[in-house]
């Protein structure tokens, strides 16, 4: 998460101004494992985590807000969609791994993020929160 100030000028006046640029932003995907290997990378490698939750709104529904979150994180899809779930692979710009798994229940998505980078995992799921479905 990066936060950027600065002022807009014109010939007579100026106003502050404040972007948010979310984690995300420094994420691809990750076509580099499958299902399969995933359970033996998170058992093998010092993975940080962390957690969040994002209601889904009426006019939404789960599998679609699941793809949604997908294409914000910038993440791959490992293996299938199945029964409201949904398990992602990224990678930053810097080289570290992420990895998402995604369950819908009750009109939210839980998502637990592992990453092999404690801020990015932190600022991660900061992102998460802030979204709207």
């Amino acid at each position: 998460v990066q936060d950027v100030k600065g002022s807009l000028r014109t010939g007579t006046s100026s106003v502050a101004v404040k972007f948010y640029l979310p984690a995300a932003l420094m994420l691809s995907p990750d076509h580099s494992i499958s299902l399969d290997e995933l359970a033996l990378e998170l058992s093998n490698a010092n993975w940080c985590a962390a957690s969040a939750k994002v209601e889904v709104g009426e006019a939404s529904n789960s599998r679609d807000a699941i793809g949604s979150l997908r294409e914000f994180l910038h993440a791959a899809n490992i293996g299938p969609q199945q029964n409201g779930a949904g398990t992602f692979a990224a990678k930053s710009t810097q080289g570290y791994i992420v990895r998402f798994l995604v369950k819908a229940k009750n009109r939210s998505l839980k998502v637990d993020i592992k990453s092999t980078n404690a801020s990015l995992c932190k600022d991660l799921a900061s992102d998460i929160k802030r979204l709207v479905f």
